[in-house]
């Protein structure tokens, strides 16, 4: 177990490491290469157990350690956030997330009408699916007990979307924007930020920022943030526990949100060096364990309509975004990053953000994502219950 663990934490520094010295591979990105990292460390695992070399980990410590990743993170990302000048993206923020639903719910019902007669009761999974990719998971499961679904059923859902998005996860942060550009426009940033935000934020994957945390100094100036952001976490991982007896994953992503951005009105804060590299290094630690629960097994046994009617809806509803987008003009990097918000929740926004090289949409992601957690649930009944009234 501590062996993985090292391997986690280590093979993000490897990566960007490697990406400063081969050109090639900073083209592909640090997201992907630990991405794919993750696999080759899944794949391995049975290999080396044969050998007599034991080095598993329980996937409650897998889920543990992506939580903790994301929860702090999070803020590190977002001390950085210029707010008054983000403001100013607002109209095709809310133009995009708008889309978004739209082609969730639209593709959802397009799905399940061609599918009805291969899967049982698809008035629930048609909710369902409505709910798992406005709010993700946690609005799934509250669906789950709001539609009375079948355990297995709910647990199919959850695993086959786990695997079947990898797909879509991997097109997004390697050659979307490249494709998208193509026939969307390219964002241009109209913020006006000073001088010393602009050269801090200039370059969101510029390798060499990761050096300067090799710096004492640097780290130094870092531990006002790093106890703020655990103070943060922990207040608001705290107030769940304290409602909902339980990490309320919906609860707490608007909490770290809400709180880190007021913190960023605090210039000290807002302008000390390397927060969001401190962040991305945790999201690429993130990336590495993800990719590791991709295993084999999860290939072993698939229903063919079910891993269908994911697909249709996953990349059906991007093919219907994309083109509501081409209408209205919206820019590439916005349909990008409020597509995975609501396909993938927010905890897949940072990887995205800095796939994209493009830090002005994080809060937009993270924006795009909170409101998936506020609709899913009551869109996802209200959906299910509309399929089934329409098919009698």
């Amino acid at each position: 177990m501590v062996t993985l663990l090292l391997l986690y934490l280590v093979f993000p520094a490897l990566v960007i490491y490697s990406c400063s010295r081969f050109a090639v591979l900073n083209s592909i990105g640090v997201v992907v290469l630990c991405y794919t990292a993750g696999i080759a460390i899944a794949q391995l695992l049975p290999v080396l157990s044969e050998l007599g070399v034991s080095v598993t980990i329980d996937n409650n410590s897998q889920e543990l350690l992506m939580g903790f990743c994301i929860t702090f993170a999070m803020p590190m990302l977002l001390f950085s956030t210029n707010v008054k000048d983000w403001l100013r993206l607002g109209p095709t923020t809310i133009l995009s997330i708008s889309s978004s639903v739209l082609a969730v719910i639209s593709m959802s019902f397009i799905a399940g009408l061609l599918l009805n007669d291969q899967i049982v009761e698809m008035w629930k999974l048609v909710g369902m699916s409505v709910a798992l990719y406005l709010g993700g998971t946690p609005t799934l499961a509250a669906t789950k007990e709001a539609l009375q679904v079948d355990t297995n059923l709910f647990l199919q859902i959850h695993s086959y979307d786990t695997v079947l998005t990898l797909g879509y996860v991997v097109f997004m942060v390697s050659i979307a924007q490249r494709v998208f550009n193509r026939f969307l426009p390219a964002f241009r940033s109209s913020l006006v930020t000073d001088k010393k935000i602009m050269a801090a934020e200039q370059g969101v994957e510029d390798i060499q920022k990761y050096k300067q945390l090799m710096s004492l100094s640097i780290w130094q100036k870092l531990l006002p943030a790093i106890i703020l952001c655990l103070i943060i976490l922990a207040v608001v991982v705290a107030s769940s526990f304290a409602i909902f007896n339980e990490a309320n994953m919906a609860m707490i992503m608007v909490g770290l949100t809400v709180l880190a951005v007021a913190a960023s009105f605090n210039e000290r804060i807002r302008l000390a060096p390397n927060t969001f590299e401190v962040g991305m290094y945790v999201v690429l630690v993130f990336c590495v364990v993800v990719g590791s629960l991709i295993t084999p097994e999860l290939f072993a046994t698939m229903s063919l309509p079910l891993a269908a009617f994911i697909l249709l809806v996953v990349f059906g509803s991007l093919i219907i975004h994309l083109a509501i987008a081409k209408l209205f003009k919206i820019d590439s990097d916005t349909t990008i990053i409020t597509s995975v918000a609501l396909i993938c929740s927010p905890p897949f926004i940072p990887m995205v953000v800095v796939a994209l090289k493009n830090k002005d949409m994080l809060l937009t992601g993270i924006t795009a994502g909170v409101l998936g957690y506020v609709l899913g649930n009551v869109l996802g009944v209200v959906i299910a219950y509309s399929f089934k009234a329409l098919m009698g």
